[in-house]
This record gives structure tokens, sequence and C-alpha cells, in this order.
């Protein structure tokens, strides 16, 4: 979503293989400061990336994955990128993902919004089964 909004605003930008959220935040927010807002969420979602990309092994906790989806939702619901996505989905034969991007989240889609569920949640420790 970040790297179609920077291509279609500037496409003399080179983005080609930046994968890191950190290095496209600060490319899209010298194009347009509204994009500011965003960069807690950008910054967790990148503290996954070298982890599952490299694979060493981890565990993701439940409270974790809804902070991620939440945070995903809020930059998924971005004004800029919303107008985009109808742009490209009107004038580009681009299949959007439906408004109500909760359904995606199948379990969590209902209340990726809402903190997490338990004390143990909270706190960032494992429930136990």
């Amino acid at each position: 979503m970040l790297k179609g909004w920077i291509i279609n605003n500037n496409e003399n930008i080179k983005i080609y293989g930046i994968h890191n959220l950190g290095k496209l935040y600060d490319i899209i927010v010298n194009l347009n400061s509204s994009f500011s807002e965003l960069g807690d969420k950008l910054n967790n979602l990148n503290n996954y990336t070298p982890k599952l990309r490299y694979g060493s092994p981890f565990i993701i906790e439940k409270y974790e994955v809804k902070e991620c989806l939440k945070n995903l939702k809020c930059i998924y619901d971005f004004p800029l990128i919303k107008e985009l996505r109808e742009k490209f989905n009107t004038e580009k034969d681009f299949v959007k993902l439906p408004d109500n991007i909760n359904i995606l989240f199948g379990e969590y889609g209902h209340n990726i919004t809402q903190p997490p569920d338990t004390k143990e949640e909270r706190n960032g420790k494992r429930e136990k089964s």
C-alpha cells in the first residue's frame, strides 16, 4: 500500500527492493506529512520483519497478533491510501479488498480494535492451555 502510494505520486523515486517499513515511512512522509500519524503503527509492524524473514525462532503471542492486525487496519483505512485504492479500483482494473477488512481477519476480525482479552495478554504473557 505504501509503495503504491509512493509510485503513484512520484514515479522517479526508486523503491524496488525496499521492504523496511521505516525507510518507506521516511520517503512517504517527505512526500506528504499526513502520513506521519502512521509512524508508530509501521514501526510496530517492522519489528517482526527480520524475525520472520531470517528465521530465528520466536513465539508471537495472541495479543501481538491483535496489535499487528489493528495497526494494519489503521494503515488500510488511512484516507490517502483508501483514496488510492478507490482510484485503482475504478481506473486500473484493480481488485480491492473489502472496505470492511475485519472479515479478512477471521476470529480476530470482530475485535481487533479492542484491548487484549486477558490480564496475561495485557502483560505480554502467554495464556496457559
